[in-house]
């Protein structure tokens, strides 16, 4: 898709409403010249994409094509306060996105600016844009897209995507544009499967700034925006690319390099190193904001003297108070002895309705080092740093025992049944590689992130076969340490996921070798030192 840089505009005006439009389409938007944003909505089949207080997201389908409508809302003093110092925010939006086409960079191409004014203020405002045809998010793109492919397309696609993404990096801090939203969600991607070319749009461009070259520091605080998804993702051959795509850029221009960045090598590990300390930083604050509470979750501990409760925002909070006070009648369960412990599939009043999950219930006898709050605790830190896991919707504790309900995935499986399943044994070769290698992927990630596994079992993974996705259960017995898991705890991991999978039929000594060789990818340890070792370690464990 061609966008021009200057096309014709046109302006018009609806009561308190003004208009500036592409002229070849405002007839497709507005034919009977009636320019009333809510007709828009009348006039098109739509979907409501994004729903909020201060913005509504629609995507139009229209007979030339669809559109994204934002509407920009004014909810509060607050709001109407910005307006009055400062452009709207489909304003601000619009002048970004046709600056960036000026420089040369691929985005939507925004069709379509009103603003509803009030005197002098612009209360509400809308953006409309085109689509982009044939594209994606980058995440959807990597996680969803890329995974579907054949091995070889999937591999050069991957090349691609490095080789592009450190280009269109190091473009933006040769041009002074600063984008301090620089997600993966904030990137779309298209691609031809034929030519295994791709090409990458910006979108969402309401945190860009523009100026002069970037310094050191604004690059090294994008450079972290855009880690903070691939740092689980991908692998160091993946980084190098994309590195050496964006250092190659910057040689292109004379003088290009920020003043920091004047050696290959010593720029690597200084972005390596930066990155690194962004993200656990990050990792950190968010956790201290999960536990002193925000809008996503319900805190009832505290509350007279009943038992310590959370649940997430989406339940009904008269609900999780009947749970808090007798979560027994509630989930329909007899008095439990002691020494016993019941999980069982049960379904929870939300605000918007139903939620389905799986209930699981204990005492200090019966599972004497599994805790919900630590489930609780743990899934939601697992969640934030995109481990997968079923995301816990609520907990009770009370002294003698605990309530833990996590959400149900369907068509899933524990992967000791599925690893005696007759669809295991016929997994292909690139299956069979891909499984082994994501879930080893996870665990490495996990132990990088310094969850330690204090009653480590094959039985607390779960795979859901439609999508080769593993998720992690057994939270209650881990524990969230400051530093990357030990060399020892990792071995008795290992060795107790290798005990568990020897009466499988499904899994491999192949399948076990290939595993323990991408766990240590990017670790710095010889894979037949960690093979001798689990080796003798499931032996003597056997042995007794």
């Amino acid at each position: 898709m061609v966008v021009e840089s200057s096309p014709t505009m046109v302006t018009r005006s609806a009561g308190s409403c003004e208009w500036t439009l592409v002229a070849e389409d405002a007839p497709v938007l507005f034919p009977d010249e009636n320019l009333a944003p809510k007709l828009l909505l009348e006039r098109f089949s739509h979907d409501e994409l994004k729903s909020g207080s201060h913005r509504v997201v629609f995507k139009l389908q229209t007979g030339n094509g669809c559109y994204y409508f934002k509407h920009y809302k004014i909810s509060d003093w607050k709001s109407r306060l910005q307006n009055w110092v400062r452009s709207s925010r489909a304003r601000i939006e619009w002048d970004h996105t046709w600056k960036l086409i000026e420089l040369g960079f691929d985005t939507c191409l925004p069709v379509a600016i009103g603003e509803k004014r009030k005197g002098p203020v612009v209360r509400d405002s809308y953006l409309i844009t085109r689509e982009i045809p044939d594209s994606v998010q980058l995440d959807q793109f990597v996680e969803k897209v890329l995974p579907a492919l054949p091995e070889r397309t999937r591999r050069q696609l991957r090349f691609e995507l490095a080789r592009q993404l450190g280009i269109v990096t190091a473009q933006l801090h040769l041009k002074g544009v600063q984008h301090r939203d620089y997600h993966a969600g904030n990137v779309l991607v298209s691609w031809d499967e034929t030519s295994l070319k791709l090409k990458l749009w910006l979108i969402d461009l309401h945190q860009v700034s523009f100026g002069s070259k970037l310094k050191t520091k604004q690059c090294l605080r994008n450079l972290a925006l855009l880690n903070s998804y691939f740092s689980n993702r991908g692998n160091a051959s993946d980084r190098r690319r994309f590195f050496r795509s964006y250092w190659q850029t910057f040689q292109t221009k004379k003088n290009g390099r920020p003043r920091g960045f004047q050696e290959y090598k010593s720029t690597l590990l200084t972005i390596e190193e930066f990155c690194d300390q962004k993200m656990w930083k990050e990792f950190a604050r968010a956790d201290q904001k999960w536990e002193r509470g925000n809008r996503r979750l319900v805190i009832l501990e505290g509350e007279s003297e009943q038992n310590a409760c959370r649940g997430v925002s989406e339940l009904d909070r008269d609900f999780l108070k009947a749970v808090s006070q007798n979560p027994q009648n509630t989930f329909g369960l007899p008095l439990l002895n002691k020494s016993v412990s019941v999980t069982k599939r049960v379904t929870l009043k939300g605000e918007q309705g139903i939620l389905s999950g799986y209930l699981t219930v204990c005492d200090k006898h019966s599972k004497p080092k599994f805790s919900a709050r630590t489930a609780w605790d743990i899934g939601h830190a697992f969640i934030r740093r995109r481990l997968s896991t079923p995301r816990p919707l609520l907990f009770v504790e009370a002294k003698e025992q605990q309530w833990l309900v996590t959400e149900a995935i369907p068509n899933s499986m524990p992967l000791t049944d599925y690893a005696q399943s007759s669809q295991a044994h016929h997994l292909n070769f690139q299956s069979r590689r891909l499984l082994t290698r994501q879930l080893a992927a996870q665990l490495a990630w996990r132990d990088r992130c310094g969850f330690q596994d204090n009653h480590p079992t094959l039985f607390n993974i779960l795979i859901q076969p439609d999508s080769d996705t593993f998720f992690f259960l057994g939270l209650g017995y881990l524990e969230q340490l400051n530093t990357p898991v030990s060399e020892k705890k990792i071995i008795r991991t290992l060795a107790a996921w290798t005990s568990g999978s020897l009466p499988l039929s499904g899994i491999t000594r192949t399948d076990r070798l290939r595993f323990l060789k991408r766990y240590l990818l990017e670790k710095e340890g010889d894979w037949k030192r960690y093979w001798n070792r689990i080796d003798s370690k499931v032996h003597s464990v056997h042995s007794n």
